[in-house]
């Protein structure tokens, strides 16, 4: 990309003031040398002007919080919604063994139910980390039934650290241990997106 232009396809103050002034002296030399000064300096306000425009609008626009997650799992797909409406999708990777509902400790299924975000993770073994709130109630007591321990320690995160550059190939097997796994950039925005408390809810 061209360093004169920023990513709302403007000149810099910087550029566009070299810019201005160079054609300003090239055209003092043809005669009236004050008023292409003054039209110069009048270009170059105006310029300042329209950039702050553009920057004080784009501040002023906010991204919509997410108030619910749906994880999809037979399509690898988690959603984020603002009340009704999606906000952002991200394809995922899930356990190891991603076909039915997390039930004991080590199956490395990913559980299937609803759930809420209980803590954002900066630092774990993970790129970034939402715990999710497994197991719940029916967990537990689906877990008693088998006579397991249901396990716990799921959640939404990063890729291994040292490992972010495997990037979005990732996806093309289901490779955690029943957690649900997306790229660090991706994790950057959903982390970002959403508060403790927000529900999960996570469709087989």
């Amino acid at each position: 990309m061209n360093s004169s232009f920023d990513h709302n396809n403007g000149l810099q103050p910087g550029h566009a003031a070299s810019a201005i002034i160079a054609r300003a002296r090239i055209a003092s030399s043809y005669g009236t040398p004050v008023k292409t000064f003054r039209l110069a300096c009048l270009l170059y306000l105006n310029i300042c002007l329209s950039l702050a425009s553009i920057s004080c609008l784009a501040k002023s626009v906010d991204i919509p919080e997410g108030n619910r997650i749906v994880v999809e799992k037979s399509r690898r797909l988690l959603h984020v919604y603002h009340n009704r409406d999606a906000i952002v999708t991200f394809r995922i990777a899930l356990g190891k063994s991603p076909t039915g509902a997390k039930t004991c400790m080590g199956d490395n299924r990913t559980p299937e139910g609803y759930y809420t975000i209980t803590e954002h993770k900066k630092n774990s073994s993970f790129y970034r980390a939402l715990r999710i709130s497994y197991p719940n109630a029916s967990d537990r007591a689906r877990a008693r039934q088998q006579g397991c321990d249901p396990g716990g320690n799921i959640m939404i995160h990063g890729l291994e650290n040292g490992f972010g550059w495997v990037g979005r190939t990732h996806r093309t097997i289901d490779w955690t241990n029943g957690c649900i796994a997306i790229t660090n950039k991706e994790m950057n925005i959903l982390y970002n997106m959403v508060k403790d408390g927000t529900t999960v809810e996570i469709k087989p």
